[in-house]
């Protein structure tokens, strides 16, 4: 029996479709194959996976974003819900707010994070694609507003007691402003034995004695804040 080329049974398949009976309708794509002759003269046809409509029409519900602050670490989401297999989310149109990105997060949203450099509003357009190249879009506006204002957030004024010959650590802490932060102390002093470094009071007292003293702290746009604080050793 005689062996059909692979060029001429596909040509027999194209005429087969064109003189079908069946009335012609809307052009529906088919899943689609391809041939490919083997070793012993057989023809292989492998057909493409096809894709099911989703149940659930493929759309991004996020509408809007919550603003941030130049200089506080931002984070949010863009959400979705629908479409078949893994979901990409990309920037089509416009830019994000200078000091952030965009990345997938989880299964069907995407995160923004990162710190905010300037003051502005950011309109932009977010495209939404699954793995049956259905798509979807939304067009999102963010503003970021200037630095909130710079302030020391200890609950307590007077910080943790210590003992003379055990060591000792206390924290302080800030909020607002531009990061990084330069802390000193401006008025008083530590009881001896301690000392600051970053914002974090460390050593082993040596001296028993109430102790009052101002710390200050100062934000990259030059930015203060100070408070009065008291360190009690037994």
């Amino acid at each position: 029996m005689q062996h059909l080329s692979v060029r001429r049974l596909a040509a027999l398949i194209v005429m087969t479709a064109c003189t079908s009976d069946e009335p012609s309708g809307p052009s529906v794509p088919e899943p689609v194959s391809s041939l490919s002759s083997g070793a012993s003269g057989r023809i292989e046809i492998s057909a493409a996976k096809s894709c099911e409509p989703p149940t659930t029409p493929l759309a991004i519900t996020t509408t809007s974003l919550p603003n941030g602050n130049v200089g506080t670490f931002y984070v949010n989401f863009i959400s979705a819900i629908g479409g078949s297999g893994p979901l990409t989310f990309r920037l089509i149109d416009g830019k994000l707010p200078a000091g952030l990105k965009m990345a997938s997060f989880g299964v069907q949203s995407a995160s923004i994070t990162g710190t905010p450099k300037q003051a502005e509003t950011a309109i932009f357009t977010v495209e939404l694609s699954d793995g049956c190249r259905n798509t979807a879009s939304a067009t999102l506006t963010l503003t970021i507003d200037p630095p909130r204002p710079l302030v020391i957030t200890n609950g307590s004024p007077t910080l943790a007691p210590g003992t003379v010959g055990e060591a000792y650590a206390a924290n302080l802490f800030a909020d607002g402003g531009v990061q990084p932060f330069q802390w000193a102390i401006v008025a008083g002093q530590l009881p001896p034995g301690l000392s600051l470094k970053g914002n974090t009071i460390s050593g082993t007292p040596t001296t028993v004695g109430s102790f009052t003293f101002t710390a200050q702290v100062t934000d990259d746009e030059g930015s203060t804040a100070s408070q009065e604080f008291t360190i009690v050793v037994s």
